[in-house]
């Protein structure tokens, strides 16, 4: 289950110079409140700087809320190191892979990152590469000689890496 409850987040803008007497303030998100059961796609749609990022940054406990409330799984996730182990986050414009090197090692580094064992972490690259279907040719090649398309879709193989208990995906049109 993820719970928001009065959730609100604000963040400073421009030079720390221009604004040291008066700051200027974005209100990116404001006494947002919802819940939504767990095992249930939820899509959140809304305009360029509407906050959806934002909410997805507040939910993988990136950010912690200015106000208000978020629990998953009845814990919060910005104050449960090991609760946010389990949420995966995958973007498109900020993946979290390494171009000079091949997929496969991209996700055997995550893979350590998240202390799967070897064994099982052998595997489970070899499953996600099969889940993204990508070529067996295309996982020794750097990601920077691939196609966006491609480089997009072994950063959702990284995100399933783990096998997280929430998976959240920013901007999921650009990722598939």
């Amino acid at each position: 289950m993820i719970s928001v409850q009065g959730v609100s987040k604000k963040f400073n803008c421009g030079s720390s110079w221009e604004n040291l007497f008066n700051p200027l303030q974005i209100q990116a998100i404001d006494n947002l409140t919802f819940e939504h059961p767990s095992g249930k796609i939820l899509l959140v749609t809304g305009g360029t700087g509407g906050g959806k990022s934002v909410l997805l940054d507040l939910l993988a406990g990136i950010y912690r809320p200015d106000a208000g409330e978020i629990t998953i799984f009845s814990r919060a996730p910005g104050l449960d190191p090991e609760l946010r182990s389990r949420i995966a986050l995958v973007r498109p414009d900020r993946d979290q892979l390494d171009l000079r090197i091949s997929a496969r090692r991209n996700l055997q580094l995550l893979a350590a990152w998240y202390r799967i064992e070897k064994a099982e972490a052998t595997a489970r690259v070899e499953e996600m590469l099969d889940y993204v279907e990508l070529e067996p040719a295309a996982r020794k090649v750097p990601l920077g000689e691939l196609s966006p398309g491609t480089i997009n879709l072994v950063n959702l193989a990284g995100g399933l890496i783990s096998s997280p208990k929430l998976l959240l995906l920013d901007e999921p049109d650009m990722l598939i």
